[in-house]
């Protein structure tokens, strides 16, 4: 009786399978097993080592506790710890509850009672005798009774001598109960092992057989197909299986004469495909350079050599060069690369291409100088152009100009840098007012004692105090910057907060102070805290900026809603390289302090609705100017 291929297939698939089944079940049952031990070992063992040792670790706290107890002279603290005591107790006596419903060996529950009965004379004996004498002020006799000679202190030795040795004989328990497990886990491996070889073996034994009837029959039809696979079209397969074999044979008899009649007809049909694709080639050619000059990235071709033969329109306008003058010269002529932090010439990418053969991109930092000298930051790649036969026949660069990409990285890097200054300012800020307050409280005390030193340690206690403020303002601005606090606003008038903010910042004798605002003007809506902080600010600056002396003005005018206050100094004016920077934090020009001013009051004002500007020439003095909402603005 003959089967087909896929009944033979099927068939030893299922004794394989049977085979499979008969090993999962075993392994399924022994699994089963070792965990019902596992279990059990756990359950009534390792649990009872577990227990134990909690029951050992509040024994101890107990203990502690009444040592404790016999050093106190408060009632309140007695109560106290009777109190965790007798929860404590209420807890090891469930746990020995527990322990007696786990434990099924007599000679380790009779150790368990011994350790019961120890442990119930030690409470009685403090209890009855201990904590009496104590609460009675009566600490010698307590003591006494407590020590380790006396009779609670030999009571608590002897119960947790019985608690050791009830431990001892548990953990023993568990550790003959494991190595009893081991001894099963490794003969359920070792009869595991014998099925999964035996049934292998059998399943081997089983595909070998099957696979040899069929391998003799596919031979004879490989062997044909490898002479068909050279040349010999006349070869003709003979097997007969009955099976999909024989049909595959008579197909492939079938498919090499149907083979003879095409090969004729391709040789036909391959000079003429060989006339239209030297016509394509031209023609994707001329297509390909076309789409090259179109695209919106720059784009230079050159040969093998590294000559120029294309430039789209976009890379003319990027170097600065034109693709006629180009053409047949140099690439370095035309890319000229360097490296934006050394300034040193980068490598060229048609070096990089023809050493590595493959796409290569340009290191990072890299500029292009056009040929008017104009540098542009650049990215992009450079890659190998070939022909049929895999060799290299030129090289493409395709790069753009990433100026305004760049511009926003550093932008984003920038925020991101501000949003870490902001939390470490936080946590750092409160951190420092403690010292802070601390020595200023001392330099007070000092000033207080010290009234009739000298002149050379007042001098230094005002150095000190000085350097205290300044460390102060610093701290209020980290924390000012980290987060600014929503403003209450309330009617305020304007002449009102200068003058508070003169009053606190008190101008050197070589800087005159004048002040034009209306007495009619309208009152701002606004917090006054947050607005003096930032007319503060501005003061001080305006003081710093000129050292030799000169004149601050302020100057208010109603616009609508608005009040416009400006503060002018005749100081030393603000750099054009500066100005674009003056209101970023951490910026500053001078040797103190580190540049939150101006960014914290430009983050109060705007938080008050306002706005603040400034006009500056170097050696002329600057002009801050305040936009200050009045409560119509709001309403």
């Amino acid at each position: 009786m003959k089967f087909n291929l896929r009944t033979k297939l099927i068939g030893g698939y299922a004794v394989i399978l049977l085979l499979m089944i008969a090993v999962l079940l075993l392994g399924i049952y022994t699994s089963k097993t070792i965990k019902g031990r596992l279990e059990n070992i756990v359950r009534q063992d390792v649990k009872a080592t577990s227990i134990l040792g909690v029951v050992a670790r509040r024994s101890a706290f107990i203990r502690s506790n009444f040592l404790l107890h016999v050093l106190q002279s408060s009632i309140d603290d007695m109560n106290r710890y009777e109190s965790d005591n007798a929860d404590r107790e209420g807890k090891i006596n469930r746990d020995l509850d527990t322990l007696e419903n786990i434990i099924k060996d007599q000679s380790t529950l009779n150790k368990l009672a011994e350790f019961r009965a120890g442990w119930d004379t030690y409470l009685r004996i403090w209890k009855e005798h201990v904590i009496p004498l104590s609460r009675a002020n009566r600490y010698e006799e307590a003591f006494e009774l407590a020590r380790k000679r006396g009779v609670a202190g030999r009571a608590a030795r002897e119960a947790m001598y019985k608690l050791d040795e009830l431990y001892d004989v548990i953990d023993s328990i568990a550790e003959d109960s494991l190595k009893l497990s081991e001894q099963i886990f490794r003969k359920s491996q070792i009869i595991l092992l014998a099925v999964i070889i035996l049934a292998i073996i059998l399943g081997l034994a089983f595909g070998i057989r099957q696979s040899s009837l069929i391998a003799d029959n596919v031979n004879a039809v490989s062997k044909v197909a490898q002479l068909v696979a050279a040349g010999d079209l006349d070869q003709v397969v003979e097997v007969k299986t009955g099976d999909e074999i024989e049909s595959m044979a008579d197909s492939f008899n079938t498919m090499t004469s149907n083979m003879k009649k095409m090969v004729e007809e391709l040789r036909l049909e391959i000079t003429e495909r060989n006339r239209a694709e030297e016509a394509l080639r031209h023609k994707s050619e001329q297509y390909l350079c076309t789409t090259l000059k179109s695209i919106s990235d720059a784009v230079i071709a050159t040969d093998a050599k590294g000559l120029v033969t294309l430039m789209n329109f976009v890379a003319e306008d990027l170097t600065g060069w034109d693709e006629a003058e180009t053409v047949g010269g140099p690439l370095e002529d035309v890319f000229n690369i360097i490296n934006e932090q050394t300034g040193e010439r980068a490598e060229n990418p048609v070096a990089r291409v023809l050493r590595e053969g493959v796409i290569v991109g340009l290191a990072n930092d890299t500029v292009l100088i056009a040929r008017d000298g104009t540098k542009r930051p650049i990215a992009d790649s450079g890659a190998p152009i070939r022909d049929e036969q895999g060799n290299i026949i030129g090289i493409v660069i395709v790069f753009r100009d990433i100026t305004e990409i760049k511009g926003m990285q550093e932008r984003l890097v920038r925020s991101e840098k501000l949003a870490v200054l902001g939390e470490l300012a936080g946590g750092v800020g409160h951190e420092l007012r403690n010292p802070i307050g601390v020595m200023s409280n001392a330099v007070y005390y000092l000033n207080t004692i010290l009234s009739e030193a000298d002149e050379t340690t007042k001098e230094y206690l005002e150095i000190i105090s000085s350097e205290i403020s300044n460390a102060d303002k610093i701290v209020s601005d980290l924390l000012d910057f980290s987060h600014v606090k929503p403003a209450e606003r309330e009617d305020i008038a304007l002449s009102e907060l200068v003058a508070q903010v003169l009053e606190k910042q008190r101008a050197p004798e070589n800087v005159e102070v004048t002040t034009t605002i209306p007495p009619d003007l309208t009152p701002v809506f606004v917090d006054g805290r947050q607005i003096g902080q930032v007319l503060v600010n501005l003061v001080t600056n305006a003081y710093q900026a000129m050292p030799d002396g000169g004149r601050l003005t302020f100057r208010a005018i109603g616009e609508r809603d608005k009040v416009s206050l400006s503060m002018s100094d005749t100081g030393c004016g603000i750099s054009n390289e500066n100005m674009k920077n003056i209101f970023e934090p951490l910026f500053t020009t001078r040797a103190r302090g580190i540049g939150l001013g101006l960014a914290v009051s430009k983050g109060l004002v705007d938080a008050n609705g306002g706005s603040i500007k400034v006009e500056s020439k170097e050696g002329r003095g600057s002009t801050f100017t305040l936009i200050i909402p009045t409560k119509g603005a709001v309403s």
